[in-house]
């Protein structure tokens, strides 16, 4: 999913850079946050997609009991995309004019979502446990919640000053 999730990301914002765009979407009369809102969105579909194939495919390959256990799967999944791509997006929004920006995405993305990844995990292991075990899974995705409202909440303060200079 951080394979996809950065490909993704790194070309979140290419038409604009390329045509242009981007000077004429800041000058349009809507409030900058709704651009950061829509590319979030865009790119939550498109990580919510590959789940959607991903997901069943390791369950089927590793015989992992993940179809079983949706109510905490999915929530763990949510609250994890959500997280990496509220970074996700702030960060290639940054780099949209830099020439290397398709280096530098993964070297600052990376060490800032890292407690997202390891909640995740952490909340699939326990979930995947041989009895699983389910207050811990609960714990990993109120720490995914709490970040996800940390990430989400700074992504939208600092998305404007960002595009203004």
């Amino acid at each position: 999913m951080l394979f996809s999730g950065t490909l993704a990301l790194g070309r979140t914002f290419e038409r604009e850079r390329y045509g242009e765009t981007i000077r004429a979407l800041l000058l349009a009369p809507a409030p900058r946050p709704a651009l950061y809102v829509g590319k979030l969105l865009g790119i939550l579909c498109l990580l919510g997609l590959t789940e959607v194939l991903l997901v069943p495919l390791i369950a089927l390959l590793f015989n992992a009991p993940l179809l079983g256990r949706l109510g905490l799967l999915l929530p763990l999944l949510a609250f994890g995309t959500v997280g990496f791509a509220a970074v996700g997006t702030l960060f290639a929004a940054m780099l949209m004019r830099a020439r290397t920006r398709d280096v530098m995405l993964p070297i600052l993305l990376y060490p800032i979502t890292i407690p997202v990844i390891i909640a995740g995990v952490r909340g699939t292991s326990a979930l995947l446990a041989s009895p699983p075990d389910e207050p811990t899974t609960i714990m990993w995705l109120a720490i995914l919640l709490c970040f996800d409202v940390v990430f989400v909440t700074l992504s939208l303060w600092t998305f404007e000053p960002l595009m203004t200079e």
